[in-house]
């Protein structure tokens, strides 16, 4: 029953506020509503989460294999990407009545840095817009806080300024944590 654990974690978002609370479900075995990801959506990761609703009582089936659905309708599945383009092939049965839709999502390839000369992948580069700050005796530390990150070529090192001012290092993460914020700085 692990489907049931998902579908109620999916509930329990939209009781959260983190998705709709009332998502449009679909009402007829002609309908497949996918709430996540939309048509089109790009990953870099090996899988992606589906999730949406089907009909109460109708069967989904993703490019030919069986996807759990709750007594509600709703689904959620961990779906494996090969790279590239995916095509996914939806199709929904109740009774005699069934449809099909077909979902595309793209997993993308980080593109490898040389090791030398050390180098940057500008599009991973955050902040991507200028920052202002305007009270800086009157914020919190949350508020004087700026993350920077980007990925570089492993082993490399690297510092930024602000204004032309001291260097600050950036700290080295796992890969798998590198989009997120390799370096931060705090000015108090």
């Amino acid at each position: 029953m692990r489907c049931y654990r998902h579908l109620a974690l999916l509930s329990l978002l939209g009781a959260l506020g983190t998705m709709p609370a009332s998502p449009a479900l679909a009402q007829t075995a002609s309908e497949i509503f996918v709430s996540y990801p939309e048509s089109g959506h790009r990953v870099a990761h090996s899988h992606v989460i589906l999730q949406g609703s089907v009909t109460p009582g109708a069967t989904l089936t993703v490019s030919g294999q069986a996807v759990p659905v709750g007594p509600d309708g709703l689904f959620m599945a961990w779906w494996p990407l090969k790279v590239g383009t995916n095509d996914l092939r939806m199709v929904t049965r109740k009774g005699g009545k069934s449809a099909t839709r077909t979902l595309r999502v793209i997993r993308t390839v980080p593109r490898l840095l040389p090791a030398s000369p050390t180098a940057i992948d500008r599009e991973t580069l955050t902040p991507r817009e200028a920052l202002e700050f305007w009270d800086l005796a009157g914020d919190s530390p949350a508020e004087r806080t700026v993350k920077v990150g980007f990925v570089g070529s492993p082993g490399g090192r690297a510092s930024f300024r602000i204004n032309g001012g001291r260097p600050f290092p950036c700290v080295r993460r796992p890969p798998e944590r590198t989009r997120a914020r390799p370096c931060s700085l705090s000015r108090h």
